[in-house]
């Protein structure tokens, strides 16, 4: 499961009176990054839902002749219209889960509360300030009642360190499943992350690997992998998809979560994308006789498999190359199986902005 980042008000608190030309070009030009079409998916961008009242009490929203004027001004007019940036704002906020629901609780009262190094003094605005600790805090009951690698974005003031730390004591005025609990006490560290991409740093391949719920999250946790490997083999990495078969044969073979056969797994798949990769795959042959290679039919994608254990279930990594030279990862099976799912036709990879 990746992280969950929850967006601070004052990451889309566009512009202020008391801003420079720089800081207000900065604003924007971070804020279309968080709005990008699918930049941030699979992660949840989560946003309080009391945090859109405050920014609208604020008046944090410009009305759109004073936002032609500010992309004017800022030379920013032949990149986006004031129109597109108010309407990619709105649709921003009416896709955000709210922060309540991951937490599932409606209401909740933050009090004695220490934030170290704290973002929110550089919040003019005493109304968005407040909000902005409760969100906090409401991140940081993310981070101790789930799995998620909660992060916090603050991309619009400078932040100096990667972490915060964070104390306070919830009083829970109403759970959303009327759960019968009064207060508790957080501390926690939150990491700390300016630009959509930030979230990646101190996430570890094996990490995201044994956490996966999803096929993105294979994907990224075989990025970061081979990414690591990289580093020492240079060459850059090949393009590769997950297929949709490939997380359950996973789970089936005992290389997911905490499987015996995880990190074996996501060693050999990330050594499969790496360019300079010292592999030698076998081909998946359409018959005993091994004329010709199994070819899928929709793409004409050629099917290939490598060894990951040799011992007890002899495990084989299937994966099909197209004519392009995308590796798409199909299944994971025990060689007396022969078999590799032709998988569903796969949208757009979504996370990363890629």
């Amino acid at each position: 499961m990746l992280p969950a980042i929850t967006i601070d008000p004052s990451t889309i608190w566009i512009v202020d009176a008391s801003d420079s030309e720089e800081m207000a070009s900065e604003a924007i030009t971070r804020a279309l990054q968080w709005m990008r079409p699918g930049a941030a998916a699979p992660l949840d961008l989560l946003l309080s839902g009391r945090s859109v009242d405050a920014l609208a009490a604020a008046g944090a929203f410009p009305s759109e002749p004073r936002l032609a004027q500010i992309l004017s001004n800022l030379g920013l007019e032949s990149v986006i219209s004031a129109k597109t940036l108010a309407m990619s704002v709105g649709r921003f906020l009416a896709s955000t889960a709210w922060v309540e629901n991951e937490t599932g609780i409606s209401d909740a009262l933050f009090h004695e509360t220490s934030i170290v190094p704290d973002p929110t003094s550089a919040v003019l605005a005493p109304g968005l300030r407040a909000i902005s600790v409760d969100t906090i805090g409401l991140v940081s009951i993310c981070s101790q009642r789930s799995k998620r690698y909660s992060v916090y974005a603050f991309p619009r003031q400078p932040v100096v360190h990667r972490e915060m730390n964070v104390t306070t004591m919830v009083d829970i005025l109403e759970f959303v499943e009327n759960d019968t609990v009064t207060e508790f006490a957080i501390e926690t560290d939150l990491q700390v992350i300016r630009s959509p991409d930030g979230w990646l740093h101190g996430l570890s391949g094996i990490q995201v690997w044994r956490d996966a719920d999803c096929a993105a999250d294979v994907e990224v946790a075989i990025w970061l992998a081979a990414l690591e490997l990289d580093k020492v083999a240079g060459g850059g990495l090949r393009e590769f998809r997950v297929g949709t078969a490939f997380l359950q044969s996973l789970q089936e073979c005992g290389a997911s979560g905490d499987g015996p056969h995880a990190e074996a797994a996501l060693t050999k798949c990330a050594q499969t994308v790496l360019i300079a990769s010292s592999l030698r795959p076998k081909p998946f042959w359409t018959s005993t006789a091994r004329t010709s290679i199994r070819e899928r039919k929709r793409d004409k994608a050629k099917a290939w498999r490598q060894h990951v254990t040799k011992s007890q279930e002899a495990l084989r990594l299937m994966y099909w190359e197209s004519p392009n030279g995308q590796l798409e990862f199909a299944t994971l099976e025990a060689k007396v199986e022969e078999t590799i799912a032709e998988g569903d036709v796969l949208g757009p990879r979504a996370w990363l902005g890629h």
